[in-house]
């Protein structure tokens, strides 16, 4: 079953140097620059596979709303892990997507823009 977890800047930093194909709009600079002169908060996860091994790292913006609850926003991500990446139909993401809406509603995080690589 895959799993998430939030990280700190170090974690960030060595996957998404390892990253298969990695955006500035995921970068952890540019997260800080937007939670600085924006109302968006910024959370960054690692996503693990079965085995326990991170297939992918994701940063979240998130706004929250009264009465609606958050509105969660992932541009450009998630970004997949070069060594996990596989050439196919699609599966991984769809795993990655999978486990990450299970994160949100645990979270309460209702409505999720989602806008992938």
């Amino acid at each position: 079953m895959y799993s998430v977890k939030e990280v700190d800047y170090l974690e960030w930093e060595k996957y998404f140097h390892l990253s298969y194909k990695n955006n500035i709009l995921q970068a952890w600079q540019y997260g800080n620059a937007k939670s600085e002169t924006s109302s968006w908060n910024i959370i960054r996860f690692l996503i693990f596979n079965d085995n326990e091994e991170v297939t992918a790292l994701v940063q979240v913006m998130i706004r929250k709303l009264p009465i609606i609850g958050a509105i969660v926003r992932i541009n450009r991500g998630p970004i997949l892990i070069e060594s996990k990446r596989e050439v196919g139909n699609g599966q991984l993401e769809i795993k990655i997507i999978s486990t990450l809406t299970k994160e949100f509603k645990k979270r309460n995080w209702r409505i999720v823009l989602l806008a992938p690589e």
